[in-house]
């Protein structure tokens, strides 16, 4: 997890002046030092990094942690699990430290969902596989979001509705590529969006 320096001003252990520095002027530091991260690490994808400030000590991001390991999902209508819940829902691993999960599932929640998400947590930067992201990705935690809800972070229905789609648009994607990889003569004069269609 990455410590957002700013956030730190009261702790009196450090020697950052913080009266002049704008919101813009430490996001492009931390933004800077995630990215001379990313140069260290050369071409591993998969890294989420977690910013906060001084409050998220390694035991307050172990105890997040510790409860963003299980969320509620909607019963499958075709299964029952005994570990499921009694309103409908069953409990499911989240890989909350996968990228590519990451780079599908924070467009998808709502402002709740969010809010549960990232606790106190201020930033989250992520490097999803290319066929997610060309580039790094990062969301920073909205400034109206409201109360997190008591329990487990809980999907709904649309949840995994946008999830999914997101995956149909990512399989598409990669089925258009290794079209034009291995049937290039036949897929060239047919454009993206009817590949897309067909």
């Amino acid at each position: 997890w990455l410590i957002d320096p700013y956030q730190q001003e009261n702790s009196g252990n450090l020697s950052i002046e913080t009266g002049n520095v704008s919101n813009e002027q430490r996001i492009t530091e931390i933004t800077s030092r995630f990215e001379a991260i990313l140069q260290l690490a050369a071409d591993i994808s998969g890294l989420v990094f977690w910013v906060g400030d001084a409050s998220l000590t390694e035991a307050a991001l172990y105890d997040h942690f510790r409860r963003l390991n299980q969320i509620e999902v909607p019963k499958s209508s075709s299964e029952s699990n005994e570990s499921a819940n009694s309103g409908g829902y069953e409990l499911v691993t989240f890989r909350h430290a996968d990228a590519n999960v990451m780079a599908q599932v924070l467009p998808s929640l709502d402002a709740s969902q969010l809010s549960r998400l990232f606790g106190s947590c201020r930033q989250i930067f992520f490097k999803p596989e290319p066929d997610w992201s060309k580039s790094a990705m990062r969301m920073v935690r909205p400034d109206d979001l409201p109360e997190p809800p008591g329990g487990p972070l809980r999907w709904t229905h649309q949840t995994i509705c946008a999830i999914e789609g997101m995956r149909f648009n990512w399989l598409t994607t990669r089925t258009m590529k290794y079209l034009h990889k291995v049937a290039d003569q036949r897929v060239r004069g047919i454009s993206d969006e009817m590949l897309r269609t067909d």
